[in-house]
This record gives structure tokens, sequence and C-alpha cells, in this order.
């Protein structure tokens, strides 16, 4: 069976709350065949998509354990193994930019950000 594993853009160890990032489920060796991917966090089904990124906006409910399996979208039961998981840690904290942006949009919600 082919090997899966998932990456993470940006690639780094803090994510904040609020900021957009990208996950991708690459298969090796499986380029050209057309895969369904499925998505676990924790363990728990989360999402199902036809492209191998998956890109959403995290909150802190976003942290957790990524990992993704494969399906031939002409053979559903042709799956792949389930990938190496990887750790999605979000912290709550805003970045300033972020809060600039926030105060703009709401008007005076100083009230909701933690700084």
């Amino acid at each position: 069976s082919n090997k899966v594993f998932v990456t993470q853009q940006p690639n780094r160890p803090q994510i904040f709350s609020g900021e957009t990032i990208t996950l991708t489920c690459e298969v090796q060796g499986g380029e050209t065949t057309e895969w369904t991917h499925e998505w676990r966090r924790s363990g728990t089904a989360v999402n199902q998509t036809h492209s191998k990124d998956w890109t959403f906006r995290v909150s802190e409910s976003s942290s957790g354990d990524y990992m993704c399996q494969c399906r031939r979208r002409d053979d559903w039961y042709s799956s792949t193994q389930w990938s190496e998981s990887i750790t999605l840690s979000v912290s709550a904290g805003v970045s300033f930019m972020n809060t600039a942006v926030q105060l703009q949009q709401n008007g005076p919600v100083f009230q909701e950000l933690k700084l």
C-alpha cells in the first residue's frame, strides 16, 4: 500500500488562533491516481477533500493530532494506510496585525481581545 504523510504550511510549532494554515496529504507514488482524502483530528473524522490540500482558519479547538488516509475515487475499497500524525498546537494569543484588523472591522471590541 502507498505510504502517506501530512505536511503543514506555515511549518512552525506554534500557530495562533485566527491564522490560516494548509495541511497537505501526500501519497508516495500515487501522484497519477485520483484520491479522496479523509482527515482525522485526534481520532475523530473531521473532513474529506478531493484536493490533497486542506486550508482552514484555526481556533484553539483545532489543536490536536492530524492524520490522513486516501481512497481511490474509482475503487472505494482501495484505501491507503493512515499517515503518521502531525501535532497542531494553537495558542489563544492574537498577533498585533490581527488585532489591528479586528479593531478596524468590528469597532470597539477591546474587551474581546486576549492580548
